[in-house]
């Protein structure tokens, strides 16, 4: 773990900064996001939807620094969905009511934010590899299905899933080293991807039935022999 020794950058501004870690003066996330309900000043027009608060704020300040605090500002893991209410509204609990601006964290704190961000949008992209792999499988659409099933492409499919999966949990493991970006955040993006790919693997687990129905369900003279004694064979066992 890093002592975060290098000086942070003090700006002089107006009003109450947002909340912060020590040491590395990281912003912590609003905890509550959802609508305050009957207080909540929308309530009559209904239009207290979700918005999205920037953690980094104000802007300009940032972006004059240049790198690395210019890329804060759009991380997308610095961005966070709200209730319009909890947001930017009149209510007296609203987040930029309650705090002006973010504090500049430190810069190698910062460097290390957008290391860390960078590990977390390689593990959703491998995901989506992952989700593409398996959806392709059960795509209905007949060229689809000749193609996957009769030329015995989902197995292809199937391994290109299970070699996603073995580096899902290698890179998990560097997950469990972020230490800048807050436990919340990071905490609902493993989960969230999680769940997606328990999901993923509950149906790369009925692949091999599914295939088996349809196969059986394709043109006559759409499995060549050679493609289908494989996958055959692979089903049987």
């Amino acid at each position: 773990m890093s002592d975060w020794k290098t000086k942070s950058l003090e700006v002089v501004r107006e009003g109450q900064p947002a909340p912060y870690y020590e040491p590395t003066l990281a912003p912590v996330p609003p905890r509550k996001r959802g609508c305050v309900g009957e207080e909540c000043p929308y309530l009559e027009t209904r239009d207290c939807g979700p918005t999205r608060h920037h953690i980094f704020f104000e802007h300009l300040a940032h972006l004059a620094l240049g790198y690395p605090y210019n890329e804060l500002v759009n991380d997308r893991h610095s961005i966070i969905t709200m209730a319009r209410c909890r947001h930017n509204s009149v209510h007296p609990t609203a987040w930029h009511n309650l705090y002006k601006y973010t504090r500049l964290m430190r810069e190698e704190a910062a460097v290390r934010w957008l290391e860390e961000s960078n590990t977390l949008t390689r593990l959703e992209v491998l995901l989506n590899d992952m989700s593409q792999q398996i959806n392709s499988i059960y795509d209905d659409r007949l060229v689809s299905r000749v193609r996957t099933f009769g030329e015995g492409v989902f197995q292809e499919r199937l391994e290109r899933f299970e070699e996603g999966a073995v580096e899902y949990s290698g890179m998990v493991e560097d997950v469990a080293g972020i230490e800048v970006i807050p436990a919340t955040i990071v905490g609902s993006v493993v989960t969230d991807l999680g769940t997606r790919r328990n999901m993923l693997r509950s149906r790369a687990a009925e692949v091999p039935d599914f295939a088996k129905v349809q196969i059986a369900r394709l043109p006559g003279g759409a499995v060549s022999t050679g493609s289908l004694q494989t996958p055959a064979e692979g089903l049987v066992a």
